[in-house]
């Protein structure tokens, strides 16, 4: 992944917080009064202290007691007021972010999502964006914050000797900027380096939990659990790192502060002896200083948050910002495409972004309305290439597939798309009721059209033996029904969409010969009129088809 500069990320992510511009300003303006009423509490409190104490501090009691009670509840509703309206903002911007994320992912789908890792995706939709949280929340607001509350206190501490305010800006200057300056880089490569680790922690969590049985059966349970304990030792080891520096950086913070405090505390002792202060006031400039570093420490620990918030950032922005295999305009409103007459592969040649070698070669055939098309060959001869991209996932590279002489390329591929329905090798079934995997082929369509479609695939009878009926939670992909009865829902669904063009992927090489017969003998019947194209490798699926095609290394010829 190319590294992008932490100023070029920041602006990218200011450019969200546009829109918000006005509450953001209303929670800088609430926490700086916030933080000055603190340091108030604190003042007070101390010259209270001294008052009780006998020394002479020019106040009544009474009045600090007001004073210190009143910044205080200021204090709590400027707070509240500055954490409600920073946080509002900062999960409202959350939830455009990973809007735009899962388009980006849509954009995507399928073609760039093959080299993809399901962990890293997840990671990167949850966390990742999750973590850029502490930028809209905790970083702009604050950076304001530590930047206008320390001028203040300069200007109140100047306004008894000029030489506190400089003073205490050297040392503003060393806690609030160069000490996360010295830290900057080690902080970046670290963030980095654990975002990208805790992805490939949770990809082979989630690969892990998948192939539990497989692991199970094979006996590889001690393996795979150390393996487990490696990328979990591994992420520790960063983790431990990224606090190492944030300690680091707390250290040199709190001793930059103590000698601070000894320093303008020996200077405002020898005004002190001098008469040129008195009891009370040298008592608030300490206090006040003391309390002023409360927004540069939070500025300081910003080197080490953001280092881990422009991580995650960048990964979430390398997503949205790679391109498609396929351009597609998901506003647009579908055109009423009518169905073609015939298909076209003229002089087609294709081959995978990765890989140089042609899947396919200057391959020409024609599928007229109705035709039963079957396509045979060895694995990785680009039959299942040529459903993919009659699906429009990719773009050919020579040549030209059409519908009735109109070139694909030229229409949207959801438009294409709302032709075909598909029953794939190995049928996607969500964690979700039958019913509604079934009405993923048509969310609009009623129980009763569902109900029909089931019965037309076989699978009704079924159905309605389960303890729920349609209400029945299919599990996680489909694990609780078997490879023929997800196949039956997968025709369920193509059924219910009625469109005019199937493509069938491998349909039957999960089944078993009495499965094949029933699932062939539905696919006869039911798909009679459909313009079918089948890949397949068992002579028995393809006996009934008109049309036979075989292909090896990327040509194609017929029987």
């Amino acid at each position: 992944m190319r590294k992008q500069s932490d100023i070029k990320i920041a602006k990218r992510l200011l450019r969200f917080v546009a829109p918000f511009t006005p509450i953001i300003a209303f929670s800088v303006i609430m926490g700086i009064l916030g933080n000055l009423a603190a340091i108030s509490v604190m003042a007070g409190s101390a010259l209270l202290i001294a008052e009780v104490s006998n020394f002479s501090t020019g106040y009544s009691i009474n009045g600090l007691i007001w004073f210190v009670a009143l910044a205080a509840i200021l204090r709590g509703l400027l707070m509240y007021a500055e954490q409600y309206s920073g946080h509002d903002v900062a999960f409202k911007l959350l939830a455009m972010i990973r809007d735009k994320a899962y388009q980006a992912l849509r954009k995507l789908a399928p073609a760039k999502l093959t080299d993809k890792r399901s962990g890293d995706i997840v990671s990167t939709i949850m966390g990742d964006v999750e973590y850029i949280e502490v930028f809209f929340a905790h970083t702009i607001a604050p950076v304001i914050i530590g930047f206008i509350v320390p001028i203040c206190v300069l200007c109140f501490v100047g306004s008894y000797w000029i030489g506190f305010a400089a003073i205490l800006f050297v040392f503003q200057i060393g806690v609030g900027f160069l000490i996360p300056q010295l830290l900057k880089s080690e902080a970046c490569g670290l963030g980095m380096q654990y975002r990208e680790k805790l992805a490939t922690t949770n990809s082979f969590l989630i690969d892990t939990l998948l192939g539990l049985k497989e692991i199970i059966f094979f006996g590889c349970s001690k393996e795979r659990m150390k393996s487990m304990k490696i990328h979990g030792n591994d992420l520790t080891n960063y983790s431990s790192k990224l606090q190492r520096h944030h300690g680091t950086l707390l250290a040199m913070s709190e001793m930059f502060i103590l000698s601070s405090l000894i320093t303008m505390l020996f200077f405002a002792f020898q005004r002190y002896n001098s008469g040129l202060l008195n009891a009370g006031e040298l008592l608030t400039i300490i206090t006040v200083t003391a309390s002023s570093f409360g927004p540069l420490m939070a500025l300081s620990s910003l080197s080490n948050t953001l280092a881990n918030t422009f991580a995650a950032a960048e990964r979430i922005f390398h997503l949205m910002d790679e391109k498609p295999a396929v351009e597609e305009n998901f506003n647009e409103i579908i055109k009423n495409i009518e169905e073609p007459q015939i298909i076209q592969f003229d002089n087609v040649s294709f081959n995978y972004p990765e890989n140089a070698a042609e899947v396919l070669r200057n391959v020409n055939f024609s599928a007229p309305k109705g035709a039963k098309i079957a396509l045979v060959g060895e694995s990785g001869s680009g039959k299942s290439t040529i459903l993919r991209l009659l699906l429009r996932y990719w773009n050919i590279n020579t040549g030209e597939i059409s519908f009735d002489k109109c070139n694909i390329t030229e229409e949207e591929p959801q438009n294409i798309r709302s032709l075909i329905s598909i029953v794939s090798q190995e049928t996607y079934l969500f964690n979700e009721s039958i019913a509604e995997n079934i009405k993923i082929g048509r969310p609009d369509a009623s129980d009763e059209e569902m109900i029909i479609a089931a019965k037309r695939a076989n699978i009704h009878d079924f159905i309605m033996t389960m303890p729920e009926q349609y209400m029945t939670i299919a599990g996680e992909k489909g694990g609780k029904l078997s490879a023929g009865e997800r196949q039956r829902i997968a025709i369920a669904r193509a059924l219910l969409c009625n469109r005019p063009i199937l493509l069938l992927d491998e349909p039957t090489s999960n089944l078993d010969s009495l499965n094949e017969f029933a699932l062939l003998k539905t696919l006869n019947s039911e798909f009679a009129d459909k313009t079918i194209i089948t890949v397949s490798h068992r002579p028995s699926t393809i006996a009934g088809f008109d049309t036979i095609l075989r292909l090896k290394n990327g040509n194609l010829s017929v029987g």
